[in-house]
């Protein structure tokens, strides 16, 4: 494992380079960024430290999405979902400790596909999921989200199903986002886990995160409100399905 002391500058470019891919694709569908600089940064810095920074630095990858979506912002969907979901992710290590690797997958995988068909069925009969269901929702994801990363594409699935579309899901999905990884963050501080040279990297990481949201934003706006969903439910789909072969690959 390499210490970022140790890193040539061509290689810092490469991280920023992958910094703003992952944020632009993160900015369009309102989750994946985090997964993208954990699957590349991780072999670098090490699985312990790179949560931590990743952590950090989406506080402002997400920050820009906010000030980016905010006219279109549905704030009683946010709030709905952010105030129950922080108290959530305290609750969330304690019940999925037990569980092995594969459970989870298979899990992820049901949650993510059966939300998209459910979603265009409960839609098909003029059925959204209610402002009360939003809360509700809330404390499942608070516990999911406290407990792996990677669980956008659950909180997308259930906004979409409260009728919340375009540059408003992905901004409604930042302001969650950002809090949530603030209360992350600040937890790792207070156990030692970021020290200033893992804040700083942090913050450069989140420096190069920051132009993807306006790009994205010039996208989403010209896809158009239909188009956008469609392709937010096969990202979902699509990792649905990874999901499910990641299990089938444990049990192999």
């Amino acid at each position: 494992m390499l210490g970022l002391e140790s890193l040539e500058p061509v290689q810092l470019a490469m991280i920023g380079g992958v910094a703003v891919l992952a944020s632009l694709v993160g900015a369009m569908s309102g989750f994946g960024a985090g997964l993208i600089i954990i699957a590349f940064l991780a072999p670098i810095v090490g699985s312990r430290a790179v949560v931590p920074i990743v952590s950090a630095a989406m506080i402002l990858g997400l920050s820009s999405r906010v000030i980016v979506y905010r006219r279109e912002l549905p704030m009683w969907a946010a709030w709905r979902v952010l105030l129950p979901a922080l108290p959530g992710a305290v609750v969330g290590a304690t019940i999925f400790a037990a569980l092995p690797p594969e459970a989870v997958d298979w899990l992820l995988g049901i949650v993510l596909c059966s939300g998209v068909v459910l979603r265009r069925v409960l839609h098909a009969r003029g059925i959204v999921l209610t402002p009360r269901g939003l809360t509700i929702f809330g404390i499942f994801y608070g516990v999911l989200t406290g407990t792996m990363p990677g669980m956008g594409p659950v909180l997308i699935t259930a906004l979409l199903w409260a009728g919340v579309r375009g540059g408003g899901l992905v901004g409604a999905d930042a302001v969650i986002s950002t809090a949530l990884a603030t209360v992350k963050t600040a937890t790792f501080a207070w156990h030692g886990l970021m020290n200033t040279e893992l804040f700083m990297a942090a913050m450069l990481l989140g420096l190069c995160m920051l132009p993807g949201a306006w790009v994205a934003r010039f996208i989403v706006n010209r896809l158009g409100i239909r188009l956008h969903t469609i392709l937010m439910e096969i990202v979902l789909i699509a990792c649905g399905l990874w999901f499910f072969i990641r299990a089938i690959r444990s049990i192999l």
